[in-house]
């Protein structure tokens, strides 16, 4: 395994041992301007799992070119960040739909916490 390989592992590990406190470092990073760096700023953020991290995931999710990084920022660890979101939405306005695209998408992502949503 290549020597950067090793140490991009290592840097992104580290940040999630760290876990709340370490949140605003990958998300300033999610902006760099190497591809490599944005896709392990949106893997820590996704093993971290603070919601705070979920609109500059958001806006990198909508604003990044490169595939590889939109793919990791929409992928499964994702679904940590979502969840409280739609937690909140749903006790605001208990009769929430939502839309059937939405839906179709968790249930893509398999997570075997979440609640059945309603169509």
């Amino acid at each position: 395994m290549p020597h950067f390989t090793v140490c991009r592992r290592r840097a992104r590990n580290g940040l999630i041992a760290l876990g709340r406190p370490a949140v605003d470092s990958p998300v300033e990073l999610l902006g760099h301007r190497v591809p490599h760096v944005r896709w392990e700023a949106a893997k820590a953020l996704g093993g971290i799992g603070d919601p705070k991290a979920a609109p500059a995931l958001v806006e990198a999710l909508e604003e990044d070119d490169d595939f590889d990084v939109r793919h990791r920022l929409s992928q499964r660890q994702a679904y940590r960040l979502v969840k409280p979101v739609l937690a909140a939405l749903r006790a605001l306005e208990p009769e929430l739909v939502i839309p059937a695209a939405v839906q179709t998408a968790l249930d893509e992502l398999k997570a075997p916490s979440r609640t059945k949503l309603r169509r």
